[in-house]
């Protein structure tokens, strides 16, 4: 059951990246240094380019979807893949994962002593505070590609996207692994000033 519901974490944390909507963080970074102009070919980073993050672990065939759509996006873009990232301008990496995070809302109040009369003491009126704290439990889904120039043996690019995951999203999962990519890597390569 529970890598049951592994499984259902991975393939929601990919389709709820991928779904149109405000509530995605798309964050991309590079080395301004790096001229990525002279990029034509690419290959993975090792044998496993991929890192799992988080408490729920993601299924075999999810890192493949992702893996199949990187070297689809990317070769659309232009780049040729290679099996031997030796001859390859850029090495590709990327890490998936969901963990769950608490997020908690406090409320401050002073008490009306004329509603509360239990807060008259000796001496005059006691204007009581109080306050209330919540915590909302929720899921967060992300994916990061990381870019490693061959040449240099550095990492050049860096792109991830985040999103909370809701309980619908959890339960009834459907992928669209090349959207989330897309989303991703709509950055790279980065605009660099002339």
């Amino acid at each position: 059951m529970q890598i049951l519901k592994f499984f259902i974490v991975a393939v929601s944390l990919i389709m709820s990246l991928s779904g149109c909507g405000s509530s995605e963080k798309i964050y991309a970074d590079h080395d301004p240094a790096q001229d990525f102009s002279t990029y034509k070919s690419f290959g993975w980073l090792g044998e496993k380019p991929v890192v799992a993050i988080g408490e729920y672990q993601v299924s075999p065939l999810t890192m493949q979807r992702i893996m199949d759509a990187i070297v689809t996006n990317l070769e659309a873009r232009g780049y040729l893949y290679t099996d031997n990232v030796l001859t390859a301008d850029f090495a590709v990496g990327f890490s998936v994962g969901a963990r769950d995070k608490a997020q908690t809302y406090t409320n401050s109040s002073s008490l009306d002593p004329w509603m509360y009369r239990s807060n008259w003491r000796w001496g005059g009126v006691y204007y009581g505070n109080y306050s209330t704290t919540s915590v909302n439990i929720y899921t967060e889904g992300t994916l990061a590609i990381d870019i490693f120039d061959v040449a240099r043996k550095s990492p050049v690019w860096h792109g991830t996207a985040k999103k909370r995951l809701s309980k619908k999203e959890l339960n009834q999962p459907t992928v669209d692994v090349n959207n989330i990519v897309a989303m991703v890597l709509a950055n790279f390569p980065p605009t660099q000033a002339p």
